[in-house]
């Protein structure tokens, strides 16, 4: 399960390394056993250049609304002037600039959300019991019906939380009718199918973010156009890591085990995208690997929750470190990093508050939006206006809260499943 950028999937940001939910024991007939292929058709990297942040002034709210809704999953998506929130079985799409709501397309027959993104075009593509594409408008495109739900003690099926979409337009997820796709969003065809059962918990298996021409489930990997499993990464299989593509250099890949406190802990590493290891953290009070940064260096928190650093890409070391508070959510293009932060355990009345870092994880400023406090991970337009959702005890509160970073950073991954789209796919934006 993945942490990062969603608190209502789980409860802190140390699930990051872990993928997107549904256990880690996907694979293929005999994968665990082959050598696995390295990873082609890799990104160009970008500048390494920073971008001036914006004149934008102090930080304020631009809006403030409540949506009359529950159950807000997956994370705010941003695909030019349109927001996506998915809430149960519906996805609302609001006005960016003004925050008026554009539309609600409910999916009555489902009982669950799965999860939601963009595609290149600007069309919105949510998971319910079935597959949509909508328009920036609302208008539905198309929809994809999935087999019979296998899971209990939920009635209609659903999919993994994050979906995946590829640079050319495949979407890739996985359902409780025991099924890994992969779907042109063009048009709704399905490219491949494969049999591939539930998660150890009985949920759809979790896919983790994609790069290339490879994406994982657990520590499997599947070729994008065959739906073949082309292995698992040596180092994965070693030492039962789940890789997830993080950098244009390599690969993460984490899991929890059992440290010397009797805790669970969680063990990161990194890998070359052959799978191969590179260099890893120590076993005891490592926190996980997040976004990359210009410079390809990764951003890691621990060993105490308040400690952060900038760590090597090419041997781990650390080469900026610094105290934050909360959980980090987004990388500017500026080089800012956001965190949030809740005033108390208790979601429904605790504060909210947003605060900023530069490139030295020195505070930059900070605000706080009051409860409540279930979040999910923003989206930052290249105008600097930051889209914040949390979940409410009867209603979802939207926040548009002008920054100063112009967007997110350009690189392989700048916040949860990498870009305001929520592809998943590294170096994607």
């Amino acid at each position: 399960m993945r942490l990062l950028g969603a608190a209502l999937v789980c409860a802190g940001a140390a699930c990051a390394a872990c993928g997107t939910g549904g256990g880690t024991d996907a694979s293929s007939p005999d994968a665990g056993d082959v050598a696995m292929r390295c990873v082609g058709q890799l990104p160009a990297r970008p500048s390494a250049a920073l971008s001036p942040s914006l004149d934008a002034g102090a930080p304020g709210v631009v809006w403030d609304i409540q949506l009359p809704w529950l159950g807000l999953a997956g994370d705010v998506v941003l695909s030019g002037d349109r927001v996506g929130l998915l809430g149960g079985n519906a996805l609302w799409l609001l006005d960016a600039p003004s925050g008026r709501v554009v539309s609600k397309v409910l999916d009555a027959s489902s009982q669950l959300g799965g999860g939601v993104l963009a595609d290149s075009s600007g069309n919105f593509i949510f998971t319910t019991s079935r597959v949509f594409s909508v328009t920036p408008d609302g208008g539905v495109r198309w929809s994809l019906a999935l087999g019979t739900n296998l899971a209990r003690p939920q009635t209609t099926t659903s999919t993994s939380t994050f979906p995946l979409l590829t640079p050319g337009g495949v979407l890739l997820f996985a359902a409780t009718d025991g099924q890994l796709r992969a779907v042109h969003v063009d048009d709704g065809g399905v490219l491949w199918s494969r049999s591939i059962g539930l998660s150890v918990t009985g949920r759809s298996q979790g896919l983790n973010e994609g790069i290339g021409d490879t994406f994982f489930v657990g520590a499997t990997a599947w070729d994008v156009q065959s739906g073949v499993a082309v292995g698992t990464a040596p180092g994965a299989r070693d030492a039962g890591l789940a890789p997830y593509a993080c950098s244009y250099d390599g690969l993460c890949a984490g899991r929890y085990e059992i440290g010397t406190s009797g805790l669970w802990e969680l063990r990161t590493a990194f890998l070359d995208f052959c799978g191969q290891f590179r260099w890893s953290t120590p076993t005891v009070g490592t926190r996980p690997l997040l976004f990359s940064n210009a410079s390809g260096d990764l951003l890691g928190l621990g060993p105490t929750p308040a400690q952060a650093g900038w760590l090597s890409v090419d041997s781990g070391v650390v080469l900026k470190s610094g105290t934050i508070a909360g959980s980090p959510q987004a990388l500017g293009a500026d080089g800012t990093l956001y965190t949030v932060e809740c005033s108390s355990t208790d979601w429904s009345t605790a504060d909210l508050t947003v605060h900023a870092y530069d490139a030295d994880l020195n505070e930059r400023w900070s605000r706080v939006l009051g409860a409540p406090c279930r979040w999910v991970a923003p989206a930052l337009g290249d105008d600097g206006v930051m889209y914040l959702a949390r979940q409410g005890s009867l209603s979802i509160r939207v926040t548009a809260l002008q920054t100063n970073s112009p967007g997110m950073a350009p690189t392989a991954t700048a916040t949860h499943m990498v870009n305001n789209r929520r592809t998943g796919w590294a170096g994607t934006r």
